[in-house]
């Protein structure tokens, strides 16, 4: 635990010692970026779901108008699961989603400040742990304002924010090249990581939607059998 909040509190201030010191096996007061990912992300989800379990009154999943019950059916799900993966499940969306796509997007801008695939990774998992803190802050707005989840782009443009801002003062405190290219590169590395992880949360958001209706559907009809 110690371990854990010392690497967080370095990787506001001086995130290249962090990351320097595994990728170069020379420090290990700070955490190994993996168990790191998965302890805070798992404490962040874990906070937000039991908040929305016992006293954040969300608006429901209203049915599609859709002469197709079926197509409808299918549309509740996706759009649950889109909204969960933006507000609730934040944290886990992004450990599977956003750490990848930062990394591919960091081998185009990154290239010559980071070696290859693997420094990427160790960067983004160690930077995007660090932001995903901040998904915290739909405790607050949700209390205050449960509606906003309704709006798809309202809610991912949250959600891009919580995680954005954090980010983006990281990359500024681990490159030392202050110069406006380096800016230029990491507003590029986000935003272009960004957009695919928008891209890649609604074609997951689709697949697990159907999958979920068509699990329920197979339920219904073998308790119907």
């Amino acid at each position: 635990m110690k371990n854990i909040i010392v690497t967080v509190l370095e990787l506001f201030t001086h995130p290249r010692n962090v990351v320097d010191s595994f990728l170069s096996r020379q420090n290990r007061k700070f955490s190994h970026p993996f168990p790191f990912l998965a302890g805070v992300c798992l404490f962040v989800a874990a906070i937000l779901v039991v908040s929305d379990w016992l006293f954040l009154d969300l608006p429901s999943v209203t049915l599609p108008d859709n002469e197709n019950e079926t197509v409808a059916q299918i549309q509740l799900w996706v759009e649950a699961v889109s909204r969960s993966m933006a507000t609730t499940y934040l944290p886990i969306s992004s450990v599977f989603i956003l750490i990848p796509a930062l990394s591919v997007s960091g081998l185009v801008f990154f290239r010559n400040e980071l070696n290859g695939f693997y420094d990427n990774l160790i960067l983004n998992t160690y930077i995007v742990t660090g932001a995903t803190l901040f998904s915290l802050l739909w405790l607050p707005i949700l209390l205050i304002y449960p509606e906003v989840v309704i709006n798809n782009s309202a809610r991912f443009t949250i959600a891009i924010a919580m995680l954005g801002l954090p980010l983006l003062w990281m990359y500024h405190k681990f490159f030392p090249d202050k110069t406006p290219i380096s800016v230029i590169r990491q507003l590029s590395t986000a935003a272009s990581g960004f957009i695919l992880y928008i891209v890649l949360s609604g074609f997951i958001s689709g697949i697990l939607g159907y999958m979920i209706f068509a699990i329920r559907r197979i339920a219904e009809l073998s308790g119907q059998g």
